[in-house]
């Protein structure tokens, strides 16, 4: 059974996202030995940041790969400030949720080789994740909307007033009285 830890949590779910190419793949349990080996981990390491960079916000690019000592790899960026820092250690690296995920390289591949875009009328917008698509929707649902908010009626101008509250057209509580 997988761990369920927070930090196991974490670096598997961002290991899910960023699916290891069948091209440039590290051998289970190995560690860079021959400068080969540690050469084809860095390309892998590197490989897997410009994958991070693609779907990351624009601000919140700047992923960078190395190798760990014990051949991991070690994906970071300063957002901020703040540094982040994703360790994908050998352990992890040769689990078998990893070799289940590398089987579906392929097919994570195809849904994540290009960022998704949200296409509309006044033009496409670029998908960097779930947050970003919520929020392109609701920014497209807002357009051409204005909301005023009033903490009572002596706020409203009396067009407003009229709209509002004192229309019986519209106003529910005349709706109300109606009844």
């Amino acid at each position: 059974m997988p761990c369920a830890c927070a930090p196991c949590s974490t670096i598997s779910i961002r290991a899910t996202i960023v699916p290891p190419s069948n091209k440039r793949r590290l051998p289970e349990h190995s560690t860079p030995s021959s400068p080969a080996t540690r050469l084809e981990a860095l390309a892998l390491a590197n490989e897997v940041a410009g994958r991070l960079d693609i779907i990351a916000e624009e601000t919140e690019r700047g992923w960078q790969g190395d190798v760990t000592t014990d051949g991991g790899l070690r994906l970071e960026r300063m957002v901020r400030g703040v540094r982040e820092m994703v360790v994908l250690d050998m352990a992890l690296i040769g689990s078998s949720d990893a070799r289940h995920i590398d089987q579906l390289t392929a097919r994570l591949k195809e849904i994540y080789q290009t960022p998704p875009s949200l296409h509309r009328r006044e033009g496409d917008v670029e998908i960097s994740g779930p947050r970003a698509l919520l929020d392109a929707i609701f920014a497209s649902g807002r357009k051409g909307l204005t909301m005023q908010r009033y903490k009572g009626l002596g706020e409203m101008n009396a067009e407003q007033l009229w709209e509002t509250t004192l229309d019986p057209e519209c106003s529910l509580a005349a709706a109300g009285q109606g009844q």
